[in-house]
């Protein structure tokens, strides 16, 4: 990903389109818009097909999702894994009021 990448969950719906990622990414930040307030995941396919999205858990092995945000934006959500390039992000079970556009980089780490 040379730059950021905008992506969009459009009104009446809870989840972007799919994307693709440039690996390896250490990780990802996420610009979070102002939007209905929900909570913010990042599910990913192990295919470019963009079919059986699964979301990330908690590394910690304890089994529940991963949340990158939650809240009513804005905000900067940090996705510290990107263990596939194929991605979306969701807000389900809450659907957005109005399109909502979120803007994706690389984040790098620095030694």
């Amino acid at each position: 990903m040379p730059g950021q990448l905008n992506v969009s969950i459009l009104s009446g719906f809870a989840v972007t389109s799919a994307f693709t990622v440039d690996r390896p990414a250490a990780t990802l930040g996420v610009f979070v818009p102002s939007m209905t307030a929900s909570e913010l995941r990042i599910e990913f396919c192990t295919a470019g097909s963009g079919s059986g999205f699964a979301p990330l858990t908690r590394g910690d092995g304890s089994g529940p999702l991963f949340s990158a945000y939650s809240g009513a934006g804005p905000a900067l959500a940090w996705i510290p894994v990107v263990p596939t390039q194929w991605a979306r992000l969701t807000t389900a079970p809450t659907t957005q009021a109005d399109t909502r556009t979120f803007g994706i980089v690389t984040v790098q780490r620095y030694p």
